[in-house]
């Protein structure tokens, strides 16, 4: 699932094209999805429709097996016995989770918005880094901070 197919889902609303509609409101659902994510990310206005493309399953377990093969080359010089993202540490998050200066904004502008702590920060940016490695990223941009903080609210809510 994508990001819109997640908050459409979360939202109660009737699928992906309740949001992908041209003007779609990203307030058609609660007020506090994703705990104020949206009026970070587009200052509460309207979104414009984002193809989602149809994955087969052969594709998807391409993707995740690209992924993890990147991963275990990054990890393959660490003395320490790491073998996903998930495992890092800080001193390797620091390493390898290099960000775009737009990407940099948009997560200071999440942390202090939404009160983030020092253990969220270094999750979103893991979560973040395995999106990166799905779209063949060597830098985290800012729709890979954005859908991780997304999921990491999405998480919370359903808590």
């Amino acid at each position: 699932m994508r990001r819109r197919e997640l908050l459409a889902a979360a939202a109660g609303l009737a699928g992906a094209a309740a949001l992908s509609r041209p003007g779609a409101a990203l307030t058609d659902g609660p007020a506090d999805l994703a705990g104020g994510l949206q009026d970070l990310l587009y200052g509460g206005g309207t979104a414009e429709p984002v193809p989602v493309p149809a994955l087969r399953a052969a594709t998807i377990r391409a993707r995740v097996l690209e992924a993890r093969m990147r991963q275990r080359e990054r990890f393959s010089t660490n003395k320490e016995r790491i073998f996903s993202n998930a495992q890092m540490g800080p001193r390797q998050i620091r390493a390898f989770c290099e960000l775009a200066p737009d990407a940099e904004k948009l997560l200071e502008r999440a942390m202090v918005q939404q009160g983030l702590t020092a253990r969220a920060h270094d999750r979103i940016l893991k979560v973040a880094r395995t999106i990166a490695d799905l779209d063949d990223s060597a830098d985290i941009q800012a729709h890979h901070i954005s859908e991780a903080i997304q999921y990491r609210s999405l998480d919370r809510t359903a808590l």
